[in-house]
C-alpha cells in the first residue's frame, strides 16, 4: 500500500469556525477512546519515577490541546508538575486548547507558530518534546525537517505518536469515526489521514536522516506506532 498525501480539511484555512470546532470535538472523541493518553503516559512517568518533579513539555501541532492538558492532570494526581507549552497554526486550535485548558484548571502558554518554518528553536529547550498524530500531514522532507528541530530542543525525550499506513487501519479509519462523531471533516480526514501515513520502517528511516540514529519505533494500539528518542 502506497503512501499517498492529500490536504486534510481540517488543514484548510477556509474551513469555517463552526465545522473546525466539530471536527476538534470528533478528534477529541476518537484520541479518548484509542487511548492516546494512555500510551504516552507511561514514558513521563519513567522520567518522574527517576525523580523528576516538574517536566517542561511541548507539544507540537496541539491542536486543541486535550491530550497535553490531560497528560498535566494525570502528573497532578500523582504529586508532579508538566508545565506545558503548545504550538499551531491554527487561531481557533489555539483558542479551543486555551478553554479547555482554563476549564480543567491547567496552566498552559500556546504560540501560533508552523513548525515546518523552522520556528521550533525559538520556543526551547523542553525537558518532553511530544508530536502527537501530526507527521502524516506533511511529506518526508518537512518531517526529517520537524524531527531535527524537535530534537535540538528536546532535553531528555522526544515521542512522536502517529497513525500506522496499512489495509486494517483504513478499514478502520472508514468505520470508526463515523460511529464515533458527525463531523464530516473527520470522515474524510480519517481515511485520508492513513493513506498519508508511514509505515514504521519508513518512519525509522526518517528518524535517521534526521540523525535520531538511536530512535526507537514500536507498535502501540489501535494501529498506530511510538518513535522514542533520547539525547543521551
Amino acid at each position: 500500500m502506497q503512501r499517498h498525501l492529500i490536504p486534510e480539511l481540517m488543514d484548510d484555512p477556509a474551513l469555517d469556525d463552526r465545522r473546525h470546532r466539530r471536527a476538534l470535538q470528533g478528534l477529541h472523541r476518537i484520541n479518548r477512546v484509542s487511548g492516546v493518553e494512555r500510551t504516552i503516559w507511561p514514558y513521563l512517568r519513567t522520567l518522574f519515577d527517576r525523580g523528576a518533579t516538574s517536566l517542561s513539555m511541548l507539544d507540537i501541532a496541539s491542536g486543541d490541546g486535550a491530550i497535553p492538558i490531560r497528560l498535566a492532570g494525570r502528573a497532578k494526581a500523582c504529586g508532579r508538575r508538566l508545565e506545558l507549552v503548545g504550538c499551531d497554526v491554527s487561531p481557533l486550535a489555539r483558542r479551543v486548547a486555551l478553554e479547555r485548558a482554563a476549564a480543567a484548571e491547567v496552566a498552559m502558554r500556546y504560540e501560533s507558530l508552523d513548525v515546518t518554518g523552522g520556528g521550533l528553536g525559538g520556543l526551547g529547550p523542553f525537558d518532553v518534546v511530544l508530536c502527537n498524530l501530526f507527521l502524516h500531514h506533511l511529506d518526508e522532507n518537512a518531517v526529517v525537517g520537524v524531527l531535527r528541530d524537535a530534537s535540538r530542543i528536546a532535553t531528555r525525550l522526544l515521542i512522536v505518536n502517529d497513525l500506522r499506513r496499512d489495509r486494517t487501519n483504513l478499514l478502520l479509519a472508514r468505520i470508526v469515526p463515523r460511529i464515533l462523531t458527525r463531523s464530516d471533516v473527520v470522515h474524510v480526514d480519517a481515511v485520508r489521514s492513513v493513506r498519508a501515513a508511514f509505515s514504521s520502517e519508513e518512519l525509522r528511516s526518517l528518524a535517521s536522516e534526521a540523525g535520531l540514529d538511536r530512535a526507537r519505533v514500536r507498535h502501540v494500539f489501535p494501529r498506530r506506532m511510538v518513535l522514542t528518542w533520547s539525547p543521551s
